[in-house]
């Protein structure tokens, strides 16, 4: 088969996230505020001063307020006069992105949408009620993604420039073995619970003059312990600084760095709140090939792209409807007018 286009994964430290404001009026006479009041104040929402450098990858909703209730989670089909939204505005570099489409353009593949890569994979791994307030963390290679969720929308999401590769360079420049291998031992031997480790616990690598030689497994978790304890404190550090973790409950870790024995506990920890590691969810068929972390924004990605092709279908639907009732109105006043042009109707 041939792949045609696609749904982009995006991140990296020029992403970054502000929340904005607008509010509609709803029209008469029903005054009911429909999907497309809705997708007007978003659009609103997402025309904001940038950079010459920065573009809108997402306007993700955060609250709805209608005629002053506020909390509302889909204000669609309730009665009101006005409707208010709070959004999060995620933008990235431009030059990135285009970067990013044009690798796949040049390989005749159109790009259908970008999707911040800890947001697809939020789609795959939280539940509902994790949505309510969760930290997820997705620790990748080169970054480690965060999206904090309260009330079933993204409140925040940052990235911060060091991942899994950094934990690999760690054990290159602690034992003194080429990168590679150095990569094949955090797979095969990679943990941080280094207090629940066999004292004389040991494996055999082979150094940078190819030498072998022996490891006490305590000593690479001690490695290991020092970096991803850091990378966590950072994340801590990060969210505090906008107020108290009291109203998230749970820490969810995932992306490939989450394999690594321990990092669960160890998240746990750091951030004093359950944790817990991230596959994906809701998945049938090759379920024992992709519920593993390091599938979670792949999963994402195609759980984004189906929804995002359900709500592009479902406003094609309502567009005919639209235009009928439109041209129905239209033709009733045009009646009136033609009537009152005649002197009035017979009654």
């Amino acid at each position: 088969f041939s792949i045609n286009s696609v749904y982009v994964g995006v991140t990296g430290v020029h992403i970054s996230a502000r929340v904005n404001h607008s509010n509609v009026s709803i029209s008469p006479p029903r005054y009911e505020i429909t999907g497309q009041d809705r997708g007007r104040a978003i659009s609103i929402c997402s025309k904001v001063d940038l950079p010459d450098d920065q573009e809108v990858i997402h306007t993700v909703p955060r609250a709805y307020v209608v005629d002053g209730q506020r909390g509302i989670l889909n204000p669609v089909g309730m009665s009101a006069t006005r409707l208010e939204v709070g959004t999060n505005i995620i933008t990235g570099s431009v030059t990135a992105l285009k970067n990013v489409i044009k690798s796949f353009t040049t390989a005749g593949i159109e790009v259908t949408d970008l999707v911040l890569e800890c947001l697809a994979s939020s789609y795959a791994v939280l539940t509902e009620s994790e949505k309510s307030g969760a930290i997820l963390l997705d620790m990748g290679g080169g970054t480690t993604d965060v999206a904090i969720f309260r009330n079933q929308a993204l409140l925040d999401t940052f990235c911060l420039p060091v991942g899994g590769n950094h934990i690999t360079n760690d054990i290159s420049i602690g034992l003194r073995i080429p990168l590679e291998e150095a990569e094949r031992v955090k797979i095969e031997h990679g943990r941080v619970d280094k207090e629940d480790i066999d004292p004389a616990d040991f494996f055999e690598i082979k150094d940078n003059w190819g030498e072998s030689k022996a490891v006490l497994t305590s000593f690479l978790a001690g490695i290991i312990e020092i970096r991803v304890r850091e990378i966590l404190n950072l994340i801590k550090r990060e969210i505090e600084r906008e107020g108290p973790l009291d109203f998230l409950p749970r820490v969810v870790v995932t992306g490939g760095s989450s394999l690594l024995r321990g990092v669960v506990e160890l998240s746990g920890e750091v951030f004093d709140m359950p944790s817990r590691i991230g596959v994906p969810l809701r998945v049938s068929g090759l379920v024992d090939r992709v519920t593993q972390p390091i599938y979670a924004t792949g999963v994402g990605l195609l759980t984004y792209g189906r929804n995002h092709q359900l709500e592009v279908e479902s406003r094609r639907r309502e567009e005919p409807l639209l235009s009928f009732l439109v041209n129905r109105v239209r033709n009733w006043f045009s009646g009136l007018r033609m009537s009152s042009e005649r002197g009035g109707p017979n009654w």
